[in-house]
């Protein structure tokens, strides 16, 4: 990985490292314990609270070495729901999951996909098995979602 501009451990087992001059966060759990689960649906909800609304949100979740439990599923569902409190459902979105290669990883794969894309169809969300090809992906969303926000702000400027 390169380009990163800051790490921040968010707690022993969870880091967020910020890359490309703080325009992407990528979040490493390595745990699904519950009060790490807590720290790192804190830690999104604070990046969003705090996101600058001139740029889309660019972020990676990285839970290769975690476990997707119900519970993370229903923090992952509070994250999303204090998100579209926070941007708004139509607000330009990128990212990625990063989950562990195998049958699993797979099969939690289909599961994220179907999940996310019937409950919010309106976001950029996709599943990877590398930190390398998520980070690709997320790089490679930032433009046509930065043109995707100049066309709404042109779009809703009033006509002079």
């Amino acid at each position: 990985m390169d380009n990163i501009s800051q790490i921040e451990e968010i707690m022993p087992g969870i880091t967020r490292y910020w890359l490309d001059d703080h325009t992407i966060s990528l979040i490493v759990s390595d745990d699904a314990e519950r009060h790490k689960v807590d720290a790192w649906a804190n830690a999104i909800i604070e990046q969003l609270e705090n996101w600058p609304s001139n740029e889309p949100y660019l972020a990676i979740y990285d839970v290769s070495r975690s476990a997707l439990t119900p519970y993370t599923r229903k923090k992952s569902e509070e994250i999303a729901r204090k998100a579209i409190e926070l941007k708004g459902e139509d607000y330009p979105t990128a990212y990625a999951l990063v989950l562990q290669r195998g049958v699993l990883g797979n099969i939690l794969k289909l599961f994220v996909i179907r999940d996310i894309g019937r409950r919010y169809p309106m976001w950029n969300v996709h599943v990877f098995h590398t930190q390398d090809d998520a980070v690709a992906w997320v790089r490679s969303m930032r433009e046509p979602l930065r043109k995707e926000m100049r066309g709404s702000e042109a779009s809703s400027a009033p006509n002079e």
